[in-house]
């Protein structure tokens, strides 16, 4: 049995180095910064953590393909959520008009980048959405290829790859859609704008039904109790809702 393990695990660690292999190398530099992320938020001052999130940005800015892509989605919606965090804390603390003025101010940022990411996103799904592999590199090829060099012996694995990753990444676009529009309505109530974050909450739950943190903030709305994860959920978590 340790034997078929450790031959598993070794096929398993080949498998994801070859595929490690064929990601564009224009943004890997992206994608090992956002490795950093959630320690970031958890160590790391807003400052950084903004920097970090505008530092892979770039990466992703500075090629025409990814410009408006999903990974720009979730990093708009990363941004919204630490705007929201030091929104929540300074109205928590808040004992001045100032600090009010502030918390306000940085509601209304966390919306902006929400709402950001929501449009990416939904252009991104109308965009691939429903297209076979094939027509998908059809509809790419000519952009992702604009600044490989033309010698470039990998270029056609790194365009079979990316094609995979869109494939892969439409339906985890509903899960992300639900997270920006929780997101959103959480920025909402912060406001007392209560009908228009219970609407944001019910579009969070039309798009992800397991989004636990749309649930739970339209009890608190409703002034019911708040659910718990069951033992099933807390065993076999759905993807971080942050």
């Amino acid at each position: 049995m340790g034997v078929l393990f450790l031959l598993v695990l070794g096929f398993v660690f080949m498998y994801y180095q070859n595929q490690n292999k064929k990601v564009d190398p224009r943004i890997t530099e992206a994608r090992e910064l956002y490795e950093k992320y959630d320690a970031y938020t958890e160590n790391m001052p807003h400052n950084k953590v903004f920097q970090l999130l505008d530092s892979i940005e770039n990466i992703y800015k500075s090629v025409p393909h990814y410009a408006n892509s999903f990974e720009t989605g979730v990093i708009h919606n990363n941004r919204a959520a630490v705007y929201l965090s030091m929104a929540i804390g300074s109205g928590q603390e808040a004992e001045t008009v100032g600090d009010s003025l502030k918390a306000d101010s940085l509601l209304r940022k966390s919306m902006l980048y929400a709402e950001k990411a929501i449009e990416i996103y939904t252009q991104w799904n109308a965009k691939f959405e429903g297209l076979s592999a094939l027509a998908v590199e059809s509809k790419i090829e000519g952009e992702f290829n604009q600044d490989i060099h033309e010698n470039n012996s990998k270029a056609d694995e790194y365009l079979e790859n990316r094609v995979r990753e869109i494939i892969e990444a439409l339906p985890e676009n509903s899960r992300r859609l639900s997270v920006a529009y929780t997101n959103l309505g959480v920025a909402e109530r912060h406001m007392g704008n209560y009908e228009q974050a219970m609407q944001h909450y019910q579009k969070a739950l039309e798009l992800w039904d397991r989004n636990l943190a749309a649930e739970n903030n339209i009890n608190i709305l409703l002034g019911n109790p708040i659910r718990q994860r069951g033992v099933l959920e807390k065993l076999f978590p759905p993807d971080n809702e942050n």
